[in-house]
């Protein structure tokens, strides 16, 4: 099956694109990049792509629309026939802002993760919808630093709930927590439509556990928590830090969700494929799951991964997708008890 690919521009529709990519993220901004043929003696062209007017845009696959936000232009050169543009989703704009200069000084006290996300978005009409519990109001007062990105900014307070932040199809910024998708996809080595795979090892940032401490109370020792990673059970290399503003739950989940991506930044792992959809007939999505065969990468054992980012390329009729890989549980602290290897 070819899959059709259409973009809307300020509500008009735009077809003449070269190469085009999407990528699609379980806990970041979504994007996209393509290329159009050059033609600036066309009125309309030059309407459309005029550099820094931040575009609407709607990106369509087989007529449904699955992402909302901003174009930009990337690149031009003067030997190149083609123009370069990208965009992102519409919360992207809160990854390049800082609160607006006259909302200082900004200030929230004994609010909810849902009070903030709703009033910071609002300042470049950006919508927050929160699929999992917001969690209790922060204890402590919270405030971004003037120069802080807006985004940066709400990930770290979304990181002490234990959710994740990205964007729907229609420019929502979404909090939530991966799900339980059924249904696994099986890639192996050697077989279509896996194509290739990459495991980088960083060993120098795997820990054999992570123990945060949390806020220093007159009187009293600090508290800590720690998450083993028992795969690694005879092996000593603690990962220690301090979490000066969190105790209790808020602790537990901040250093549970401090050793998932620890663990998801020391072993990285991408695959190729051919054709944009798995076995079951269905586009490669973030959060759904794999199990990955590769011997030549150690994983001697099918392993269960979850898709956390997609990249689908389409070159003519030419398409493919880039899948990067994390560990089941990560976000949630729940590290494997056993590694492909072992």
């Amino acid at each position: 099956m070819t899959e059709k690919v259409s973009l809307k521009i300020n509500g008009k529709n735009f077809q003449k694109w070269g190469q085009i990519n999407l990528n699609l993220s379980l806990d970041s901004i979504d994007t996209f990049d393509f290329t159009t043929p050059m033609n600036v003696e066309n009125i309309d062209f030059r309407g459309t792509f005029q550099p820094a007017t931040y575009r609407s845009v709607e990106v369509l696959l087989n007529d449904e629309v699955v992402l909302t936000g901003v174009l930009n232009n990337k690149k031009t050169s003067l030997s190149s026939k083609d123009l370069s543009l990208g965009g992102y989703s519409l919360p992207g704009v809160l990854n390049d802002l800082p609160v607006p200069p006259d909302q200082y000084p900004l200030e929230f006290n004994n609010q909810t993760l849902a009070q903030i996300a709703v009033e910071m978005g609002s300042y470049y009409g950006v919508k927050a919808q929160f699929s999992h519990s917001p969690g209790a109001p922060f204890s402590e007062s919270v405030s971004p630093e003037p120069a802080e990105k807006i985004l940066a900014f709400l990930i770290k307070l979304a990181h002490k709930r234990s959710l994740l932040i990205s964007n729907d199809a229609r420019g929502k910024m979404l909090f939530f927590k991966p799900g339980k998708k059924a249904g696994i996809t099986s890639l192996k080595q050697g077989e279509l439509p896996l194509l290739d795979v990459q495991v980088d090892y960083d060993e120098q940032q795997l820990y054999d556990s992570v123990t945060g401490f949390g806020a220093v109370i007159i009187g009293r020792d600090p508290e800590k928590f720690t998450v083993p990673l028992r795969a690694l059970s005879g092996v000593n290399r603690p990962f220690i830090y301090v979490v000066s503003d969190s105790q209790g739950a808020d602790l537990q989940k901040a250093v549970e969700f401090k050793a998932g991506r620890l663990f998801a930044s020391a072993i990285k792992i991408s695959a190729s494929v051919l054709g944009w959809r798995n076995a079951a007939g269905k586009i490669y999505a973030p959060g759904d799951f794999v199990s990955l065969y590769s011997p030549n990468n150690f994983f001697y054992n099918e392993t269960k991964l979850l898709i956390r980012n997609v990249r689908l390329s389409k070159s003519g009729s030419d398409e493919s997708a880039s899948l990067d890989f994390v560990f089941p549980g990560v976000f949630s602290g729940e590290l494997p008890k056993k590694l492909p290897w072992q």
